[in-house]
């Protein structure tokens, strides 16, 4: 009886951030972030270079000073950085040996599961090359390998696409569902908004250092008030009746996303919201047609953010 009412419950998340800050000096770079990474999530953080993506990365590792809470409840955590963190002058194998003992993997297992690791991300080369002189993309990858020689619970990648063509991409995205069908949490910070939107369970977008927006795409939808994407095309608009349009969506927290000469895009909460903006811009006496109505993507939510 008493060990059931004192017997801990099991987490169901991998990582719980609380009032996370950063400062460099007086520089504040992360203002109070709050947000849980569930296991088995492909977790994207996405933001405006500068926004404090690798910050918080660097965070969650420990790698860096800050304040708050990070609850980390799988020990075993693989970290692979943006820049190539391997020896160029070493071969594959004495970087798979050196990698493995850094994190306590004997090396004939480290050797195995870099073997196994190469196969999955098509490295089809002499473990005795130097890693020097692989290409670009295989490079990429074998960051990858040597940040989970020894089988982390969870997988944290900054900016693991950078630079890469559009066959690696899909072969690494493959590859990371692959580690989610083995049970795997992977964090990754990423620019590729559509490749994240098609491939991350929940996704964090950052402004200027604050959390703007936590969730899936249809969370982001519903909290951002941003369920329909519109797009009207004028004949002609004056800047009044710009303005007069601009200050009717503030009054009515709709999004204006972008305005040139002759097209205003918008985002908006309904069909309802259409009908009663449609109405005012009738009453402008100006001639126009919607150009699209439709579900907004993730770098039209996106583009909210750096409003």
């Amino acid at each position: 009886m008493l060990d059931k009412l004192f017997k801990k419950k099991p987490k169901n998340y991998s990582i719980k951030v609380t009032g996370l800050n950063v400062s460099y000096g007086k520089k504040k770079v992360l203002n109070n972030i709050h947000f849980t990474i569930n296991k088995k999530d492909v977790f994207g953080i996405i933001g405006l270079s500068g926004s404090g993506k690798s910050t918080l990365l660097k965070s969650l590792m420990g790698f860096i000073n800050y304040k708050g809470l990070i609850d980390k409840t799988q020990d075993s955590i693989g970290y692979c950085p943006q820049e190539e963190a391997f020896f160029n002058e070493l071969s594959l194998k004495e970087n798979i040996l050196l990698y493995g003992n850094m994190n306590s993997t004997s090396p004939n297992i480290a050797l195995s599961r870099a073997q196994k690791l190469m196969n999955e991300l098509m490295i089809k080369e002499s473990l005795d090359k130097l890693a020097g002189e692989l290409s670009g993309g295989q490079q990429k990858r074998l960051n990858i390998i040597l940040s989970i020689l020894h089988d982390p619970n969870t997988i944290i990648l900054d900016e693991p696409f950078a630079g890469l063509d559009y066959m690696n991409r899909l072969l690494l995205w493959n590859f990371i569902k692959h580690l989610k069908r083995k049970g795997k949490t992977i964090v990754l910070t990423t620019h590729l908004l559509n490749e994240a939107q098609k491939n991350c369970n929940n996704l964090l977008i950052i402004s200027k250092g604050k959390k703007f927006a936590l969730g899936s795409i249809s969370d982001l939808k519903r909290s951002l008030k941003f369920k329909q994407y519109m797009s009207i095309k004028f004949n002609y608009l004056s800047k009044e009746n710009k303005d007069k349009i601009k200050t009717y969506c503030r009054r009515r927290n709709y999004w204006v996303l972008s305005t040139n000469e002759r097209t205003i895009s918008f985002g908006i909460p309904d069909v309802n919201a259409r009908r009663k903006l449609l109405s005012m811009i009738k009453r402008l006496d100006v001639k126009y047609s919607v150009t699209e109505f439709r579900p907004p993507t993730l770098n039209e939510l996106f583009m909210v953010s750096v409003k």
